[in-house]
């Protein structure tokens, strides 16, 4: 068989499996959309029942000389609901990674952090974190004096560098115009630096160029596994069960409000999973998009300042600055 024919069969197959997980995925984010959609009504399901056990029963609260008798039945229960919170969070979570506006959001960064590197611009990324810390800063403080009818120009030439006492005693300002201006004293400048949005969401920094060997974490997740159902173990073999020998609807009721407990606990679970990647993570990432977009248009724009030796310390400068400006101020409140 030809090299040519290898290559291309090789080809094939490679085209096949990626469509193949492609349709897999496809149904996997159907059946978790119709999941998603279906959730309130099982959730109604639930709720119903619960209300047909409470206007069945005599509902009674246990007293103090019941709670020792309770002990284990609550860290059982509390161990059941933990792990079906757990175990849900975490496939909603897997599920969201599936989800085109999370991939989409990823492309977003990726493109516009390769348009940042490939041009070099990092150079200028420390001078853009002083501007945006600066801009910052001042948006802050005009928000807050804007409304008493100074400006900024008027607050920096009058009023920042004035103590705590001289605002308070001078006559001609009103006592909304003293608070403004002490509020504003006691706004600190943000930190930024250029690794809070040139390291995507969750990555770790992780410079194994292989990744983790398959070997080595077969071995870490048993040697876990191994621990955690040791103390399982010992915890269950300590436990002791009786059979009911006249069931009750009494003891229906209890189990059916338990369950409901730890069912319940499985979809609110899946939902902050898939929660915490389609809209906390997602948020997170194009908000480090933005300040990517930001910092290409002020490089671009020529406004920053070239120089080889500029540090974190320089990013930080403004903070200093202010801080010692305000040492001098009483953590008090204004009036």
């Amino acid at each position: 068989m030809s090299i040519e024919r290898i290559q291309t069969n090789n080809r094939g197959a490679s085209r096949s499996f990626e469509e193949n997980v492609r349709v897999e995925n496809a149904k996997t984010k159907k059946a978790m959309k119709s999941f998603l959609n279906n959730a309130g009504i099982f959730v109604g399901v639930l709720i119903t029942f619960v209300v047909v056990i409470i206007v069945t029963t005599d509902i009674r609260l246990a007293s103090l000389t019941d709670l020792s008798s309770l002990g284990i039945d609550f860290f059982l229960l509390l161990f059941c609901t933990y792990s079906m919170h757990v175990s849900c969070s975490d496939s909603g979570m897997r599920a969201a990674l599936l989800t085109e506006s999370y991939n989409e959001c990823c492309e977003h960064y990726d493109n516009r952090k390769t348009y940042l590197i490939d041009r070099g611009y990092q150079t200028g990324l420390y001078s853009f974190c002083r501007h945006y810390v600066a801009e910052e800063l001042k948006n802050a403080r005009m928000n807050i004096i804007a409304v008493v009818g100074f400006t900024y120009e008027e607050y920096e030439a009058m009023w920042a560098a004035a103590d705590r006492e001289h605002i308070i005693k001078c006559e001609k300002l009103t006592k909304a115009q003293k608070k403004a201006l002490l509020k504003a004293k006691k706004i600190k400048p943000i930190t930024l630096l250029p690794e809070m949005f040139m390291r995507k969401g969750r990555l770790d920094g992780n410079r194994l160029p292989l990744g983790t060997d398959p070997e080595k974490k077969k071995k870490i997740h048993f040697g876990v596994k191994l621990s955690t159902m040791v103390v399982l173990s010992l915890a269950i073999t300590m436990v002791a069960f009786d059979v009911v020998k006249e069931p009750s609807w009494a003891m229906v009721a209890t189990a059916f409000l338990k369950l409901v407990v730890v069912i319940f606990n499985g979809f609110t679970g899946y939902k902050f999973g898939y929660e915490n990647i389609v809209i906390d993570t997602v948020n997170y990432i194009a908000d480090q998009t933005d300040l990517l977009e930001e910092s290409i248009k002020y490089i671009e724009n020529g406004r920053q300042v070239t120089c080889e030796s500029e540090t974190k310390e320089s990013v930080l400068a403004i903070s200093q600055r202010e801080n010692m400006r305000s040492s001098s101020i009483p953590q008090t409140s204004p009036l």
